[in-house]
This record gives structure tokens, C-alpha cells and sequence, in this order.
């Protein structure tokens, strides 16, 4: 309701400001929603994950129906895995009805049953990590990798949307400079007719501003359709309450446009924030240690397993003659595979996979530097455009000016007229692109560095 009021307001006043865009794409945007149903999936598996903690409870009934021995035995137990060295703990209730033989004799409790408890530790293989305690950790950086999308996602539509208002308020502005040039060749036209009807200019001058009336207006066609497209590539970042996309008008654009302020003084801590805070750099640092956490794994399991296990037990009610009422036992057991070439396998497998990670993660530090850099290049060249460019437009008006008036004096035509007119458009029209050039310059420095786009408030168009 806040963005739908904030659009109204926005549409009422006739402007679009970069901070009502910025809202409209953080709150709607289809791929920032699409991203933060990934991150809800990473909670998700991180639930799961934890599952591998949960309790686990195990009940039998056995019993012989043939022979001369008619026993039954009930036996159930809780398993309780934990996260300390890889550790569990069980407790369980057994009862023994009827008569077994003496092979069988562990089948026989006391007349109430029995009830044990006890602990089963690795020392070995799965004692520093196994795989539920890995997956455990693996969903936690899943879902610090998922936040990192998040906001890698955001960083890269407000930066494309940013980029994008710019070039609207851009094609607006030359739209109106078309506009402008075809206004004057339209109003010169009457005075000229006048004049050839009255035998003070030759026929070929009125015709020569027909020509360029008609230049003109296809000039301005052109202009239209750059506006109307770059209006259409905004609607995709501008949405309403429902995300629908929206199509800005041309009067939503603000009316001046000034050169923006540029500060390269701090570039070495743009450097420095783009490799600490870049999302897409979190997101390469968590698959890192993704990979990392998988070859501590692997590399635990060529480990043989040797399992340290104790049991109490105590049996209830009666108990046979020669039956102790309370045992304790303790074992040891040893598992020791002969071959290890599927675990090997598996640890030069996590190892590559590290390596790889590394030099991804090194490349995109290295990329996220060079766009700082590059970013602040353009910035720097764009402010040099737009001083060069104000000099020319300043001359070039100047130049239209005179030539308009040595004409209306009879020492010049209609034909340089229109190329000082001509030469004038050109010289506005590129200091329309320098002006947006800087501030989209600045724009991607911001997101090459890191943050997200700052909306400027001399973010407007260009009278």
C-alpha cells in the first residue's frame, strides 16, 4: 500500500524519482521474489538437516511358533544421535515371556523385563565430523549462499533498473530537443512564404526549410520511438501493487538534469569494500567453504572406525537363579575396509572441487576490482565529456543565433540556417548523453563497489 501511494503521489506531481523505483524493484521485482523463495528453500533443507538429530524409536515382537520352546520377546528403544563427536545415547525396555533355550538365553529377562541404557562413541570415522553433522553445516552456508543471492540479485536489478531510468530520462530529453528544432523550422516557414511572395527570396530558400521541416520530423519520430522503448525496457522494474509492469508517461519525468558530483578520492576503499561486500563474492566464499566442509568429510572417512560402546542393563521383578539383576558391558568395534580406492576417489574428487572454488572465487575478486576501476573510468571520462560538450553547445547556439540573424539581414541563406540549427541539436544531444553517462557511471561504481544504488536528487531530465 505504501509503494501503490507513493506511485500515486509520484504520478500526481508529474515525476518518477529513482527512490520510488528503487522501492517498486526491491518489493516486486520478479527475480528478487524468485531468489528469496530460494533463500526459504535453504531454511527449509536447513530444517531437514537438523532432522538428522532427531530421536529415533525402534519396537519388535518376536517369537517362535514351532519347536518346543514357545518364547516371546518385546523389545523397543530410543536412539538419541548427537552432535558432540559424532556420540548417541539409547535407552530401551525388553521383555522376555515364556521359555527359550540356553543358546538363546539373552532373550531371557526378569519377570518385570528389562531396561538398558547406554552410549555409542567414535573415535575415529565420524568422530571430528560425519555426514549428518556435515550436512548440517552445509545447510547453514546454503543458506548464508542463498542470503548472498538474495542480495546479489537486488544489487544487479537496481543497478540494470537505475540504468535504465536514465536512459528514459535521456530519451526524453532528446525528445524535447526535437521537438524544440522542429518548432523553429515549423515557425520560419510562414515568414518565408511571405517572402517569396513578395519577390525578397528566391522560391529555393522556402524550399529548403520545407525540406528540413521534414527532416526534422522524422527526427522526431525517431526520438518518439527511442522514448516509447525506453519506457517499455522500464515498465519491467516499475510494477504496481500486484508486480504488474508499468509503463511511465513522459510527463513523469523531472525537468533539469545537472552534472553529478564526482569523488575518486576514496577509489582504493571502493576496492576494498567491492572484495568484502560484493554479494556475489559472499556467495563464491560460501561455496568455498561448502567445498571445504565436503573434503573434511571425505578425508575423515578414509579413516577406519573404531566405535568405543557401553550398556547397562537392569532386570526387573523376578530374575532367574544364576541371572545377574544389573550388567555393564563394554566393547569396542573396529571396522577397516582392505581397499580405499572408492574413498580416495572421493577425497581427490572435494579436493578439485576446493581448487576450483579457490580460483573462481580469486577470478571474481580480480573482476570486481577491474569494474571499480572501470566504473570509475567512465565517470571520469563522462564529467570530461560534459565540460567539452557545455563549451560546444554553448558555441554552437551562439553560431545559430548569428547565422539566424545574418539571414534575416540577407548575407546568409536558409541552408546554413538549418546546419548551424543542425550542428546545435547534435552538440545538445551529446551532452545529453554525457550527462547520463555520468550518472550512470556512477550507478554501476556503487554496485561494482558493492552497495546498492543511491537515488540522486538532481536525478531528472534534461530541459
Amino acid at each position: 500500500m505504501i509503494a501503490v501511494f507513493t506511485l500515486c503521489v509520484a504520478a500526481a506531481a508529474d515525476t518518477l524519482t529513482l527512490d520510488v523505483l528503487h522501492r517498486s524493484v526491491r518489493e516486486h521485482f520478479p527475480m528478487i521474489v524468485a531468489a528469496q523463495r530460494e533463500l526459504a528453500m535453504a531454511e527449509a533443507e536447513r530444517l531437514a538437516a537438523d532432522g538428522g538429530f532427531d530421536p529415533r524409536f525402534v519396537s519388535r515382537l518376536t517369537g517362535d511358533v514351532t519347536g518346543n520352546y514357545r518364547g516371546l520377546v518385546f523389545d523397543t528403544a530410543i536412539e538419541q544421535p548427537t552432535p558432540l563427536w559424532g556420540a548417541s545415547v539409547f535407552t530401551g525396555y525388553r521383555l522376555g515371556v515364556g521359555a527359550f533355550p540356553d543358546y538363546e538365553g539373552k532373550d531371557v529377562t526378569g519377570s518385570a523385563g528389562e531396561i538398558r541404557a547406554g552410549v555409542n562413541v567414535p573415535l575415529l570415522r565420524n568422530g571430528p565430523i560425519d555426514r549428518t553433522r556435515a550436512a548440517v553445516k552445509r545447510s547453514e552456508i546454503a543458506r548464508e549462499r542463498a542470503l548472498a543471492g538474495v542480495a546479489a540479485t537486488e544489487l544487479e536489478a537496481l543497478r540494470v533498473a537505475s540504468n535504465r531510468y536514465y536512459a528514459w530520462i535521456g530519451a526524453a530529453s532528446k525528445l524535447r530537443l526535437a521537438e524544440q528544432m522542429l518548432a523553429l523550422a515549423t515557425e520560419r516557414q510562414s515568414g518565408l512564404a511571405s517572402r517569396v511572395a513578395a519577390g525578397d527570396l528566391p522560391l529555393v530558400e522556402r524550399i529548403d526549410n520545407e525540406r528540413a521541416i521534414a527532416q526534422r520530423r522524422a527526427q522526431l519520430a525517431s526520438a518518439e520511438r527511442a522514448l516509447e522503448q525506453a519506457a517499455i525496457d522500464l515498465s519491467l522494474y516499475l510494477r504496481d501493487a500486484q508486480g504488474a509492469p508499468m509503463t511511465p508517461n513522459r510527463t513523469n519525468a523531472l525537468n533539469e538534469l545537472v552534472e553529478p558530483t564526482l569523488d575518486l578520492s576514496a577509489l582504493e576503499a571502493l576496492k576494498q569494500r567491492a572484495r568484502n561486500a560484493r554479494p556475489d563474492l559472499l556467495r563464491l566464499r560460501a561455496v568455498v567453504r561448502d567445498s571445504r566442509v565436503d573434503l573434511g568429510l571425505q578425508k575423515n572417512q578414509l579413516w577406519p572406525a573404531l566405535d568405543v560402546r557401553a550398556t547397562a542393563a537392569q532386570d526387573l521383578g523376578l530374575v532367574d537363579p544364576g541371572r545377574r539383576q544389573f550388567e555393564l558391558q563394554v566393547g569396542v568395534v573396529l571396522d577397516l575396509p582392505l581397499a580405499f580406492r572408492f574413498q580416495r576417489g572421493r577425497v581427490l574428487a572435494a579436493e578439485a572441487s576446493v581448487a576450483r572454488n579457490e580460483m573462481l572465487l580469486q577470478m571474481q575478486e580480480e573482476r570486481a576490482v577491474n569494474e571499480v576501476q572501470d566504473a570509475a573510468s567512465a565517470a571520469r571520462m563522462a564529467h570530461q565529456r560534459i565540460a567539452a560538450t557545455r563549451e560546444e553547445v554553448s558555441l554552437a547556439d551562439e553560431l545559430a543565433r548569428l547565422e539566424r540573424s545574418r539571414f534575416q539581414l540577407g548575407e546568409s541563406t536558409v541552408l546554413f540556417v538549418n546546419i548551424r540549427e543542425q550542428a546545435s541539436i547534435e552538440a545538445r544531444v551529446r551532452q545529453v548523453d554525457a550527462l547520463v553517462d555520468a550518472h550512470r557511471a556512477l550507478v554501476d561504481l556503487e554496485a561494482a563497489s558493492g552497495a546498492f544504488p543511491t537515488s540522486s536528487p538532481n536525478a531528472a531530465s534534461i530541459p
